[in-house]
């Protein structure tokens, strides 16, 4: 009988809040992720890209790739140029051979150049990153604030903090060494 109780009140309440729950079907459109390809220093990038308005840049963690974002860029492609690239040595992109390609000068490099490439030279975007991309993304920020709108990170530590964790804490040296 308590069961039954529960399921009437949930059943009521679900009628009350129904007439009010809002509905976006007319304003929603469907976003379109589309396929594109960038050379930029030197390599060639993969990255997926919708919408229109200003650009929200995605870097994505090891081991992923562009798909890490695929739900936001599908919710921000509605009203922003939504951009998430696979970075260098990851699904599409270029796997250029030996470990100086993968220089934090040259993923940064990679990062400015498909910004103004894609969103045009002068334009300030978003830059949100993950993981390995934060690291990318937060060294890029210090050198290049001045492209920057707004700046977000997820779990991703500031590379001061990532260095001295790495010198410091062999633990946290053990949990990188992939």
């Amino acid at each position: 009988m308590r069961n039954r109780g529960l399921a009437f009140v949930v059943l009521v309440m679900t009628l009350i809040a129904a007439p009010f729950t809002p509905t976006f079907a007319a304003q929603d459109k469907p976003v379109e992720l589309k396929d594109n390809y960038a050379d930029v220093n030197g390599v060639r990038l993969h990255y997926m890209s919708a919408g229109q308005g200003q650009m929200i840049l995605f870097l994505h963690g090891y081991p992923n790739f562009w798909y890490t974002w695929k739900d936001q860029m599908l919710d921000l492609g509605k009203d922003h140029f939504v951009v998430a690239p696979d970075m260098r040595g990851y699904n599409l992109s270029s796997k250029p051979e030996g470990v100086g390609q993968y220089k934090m000068k040259l993923l940064v490099e990679d990062v400015r150049q498909l910004a103004e490439k894609v969103n045009g030279q002068g334009k300030k975007f978003v830059l949100v990153a993950h993981d390995w991309g934060a690291l990318v993304a937060w060294t890029f920020a210090m050198h290049y604030p001045e492209m920057l709108e707004k700046f977000i990170i997820v779990n991703g530590a500031h590379p001061f903090v990532s260095e001295r964790e790495m010198n410091e804490n062999p633990i946290q040296r053990y949990a990188s060494n992939y």
